[in-house]
């Protein structure tokens, strides 16, 4: 969700500043036409970009928002199937599967697996954050180790985990 969370901020706030460039771009070209060329240029620039871009940011924030729901709905809810997450959204039960593989394409969704019509709990990723005290066969020193990390911090020595978590 952290992901999700900073590129809607993102967007938020290119989408004040086009807008705020917009406004203040009309006037610029009045103002700075036949004064200064660099100014003039600026708010043409303002004008165009807020004109063509702005829309499309503003758009983008709002589809980031609808994305944000569903990942509150399955995070939060504990929706997780198609059915139900499209009564909860209140949308299609095909625009809910395109968005559930647009979270999990772009990781706004990570953990769960989708068969096409329920979201499950991925537990091959819940394994791998499995963590366990052992002490390093080399120099002795307590260590922890997971299945992604099982050097000893000490030493630098690899620790061969014959527990399975």
């Amino acid at each position: 969700m952290k992901k999700l969370n900073f590129k809607r901020g993102l967007a938020l706030f290119f989408g004040i500043f086009m807008s705020i460039g917009f406004v203040l771009g009309i006037p610029g070209i009045v103002l700075f036409a036949g004064k200064s060329g660099i100014l003039l240029a600026l708010s043409i620039i303002l004008v165009v970009a807020g004109f063509y871009v702005m829309p499309m940011v503003w758009i983008h924030f709002g589809n980031l928002g609808s994305l944000k729901r569903l990942v509150v709905a399955v995070e939060s809810e504990y929706i997780y199937d198609v059915k139900n997450l499209s009564l909860y959204l209140n949308i299609s039960e095909k625009e809910t599967i395109n968005r559930i593989q647009t979270c999990i394409k772009k990781q706004y969704l990570t953990g769960y697996l989708f068969d096409g019509n329920t979201l499950t709990i991925n537990e091959n990723i819940k394994a791998t954050k499995k963590i366990r005290s052992t002490k390093c066969p080399n120099c002795g020193a307590s260590v922890t180790i997971s299945a992604t990390s099982n050097k000893c911090e000490y030493c630098g020595k690899y620790i061969n985990d014959d527990k399975k978590n």
